[in-house]
């Protein structure tokens, strides 16, 4: 509770900033993030959600054409991070062995707060506007970013598989619903 009312005092706070983002987002797929557009913008850290952005949710691994995406990410000089509400042991093991170079972030307090965005800058030993996360949630991840000072980019629509979780995706796109009809009217 202590969270979605941070969330909602902040996101009022910032609720401008939210929702021209939110009005003005092109990405429907993080694989539209290129690598041109990331040097543009300056982008040394690409901090990653998981549930939603990489994968439905529940998923262990990123789906097949993100994890094209990511190998090529890889090659490059952007350094990759992953910033999830759900850290959980089977998404760490398979980082490990998939993506040994990417940054785990565990052990923060959860999105909206902006410790693990601020852990992610200090770990790369970055400015906070050279991360760049990308996130489906308005009033957690977008939210964070805000208060962290980071760059942002809303990934909508989410990534779903009501097939595989029926619940869990409801209850999260009557949330997002929800943050979007707060921040943006809509």
């Amino acid at each position: 509770m202590t969270r979605f009312l941070f969330a909602l005092r902040q996101g009022w706070l910032f609720r401008r900033e939210i929702k021209q983002l939110a009005l003005t987002s092109k990405i429907t797929n993080v694989t539209q993030l290129e690598l041109s557009y990331l040097i543009a913008k300056k982008i040394k850290v690409l901090a990653l959600d998981f549930d939603g952005v990489l994968a439905s949710h529940g998923q262990v691994q990123p789906d097949e054409e993100v994890v094209i995406w990511l190998n090529a990410l890889r090659e490059t000089s952007i350094k990759l991070a992953l910033l999830s509400n759900k850290p959980n042991q089977a998404r760490r093991q398979y980082f490990q062995t998939a993506f040994p170079e990417l940054l785990f972030i565990a052990g923060f307090p959860k999105k909206p707060y902006p410790q693990g965005l601020l852990a992610i800058a200090q770990h790369f030993k970055v400015q906070p506007q050279e991360v760049f996360l990308a996130d489906d949630r308005l009033l957690t991840g977008v939210l964070a970013s805000c208060l962290a000072g980071t760059q942002v980019a809303y990934v909508c629509p989410a990534r779903q598989n009501f097939k595989a979780r029926w619940l869990e995706e409801s209850f999260f796109e009557v949330v997002r619903c929800v943050e979007r009809w707060i921040m943006i009217g809509r």
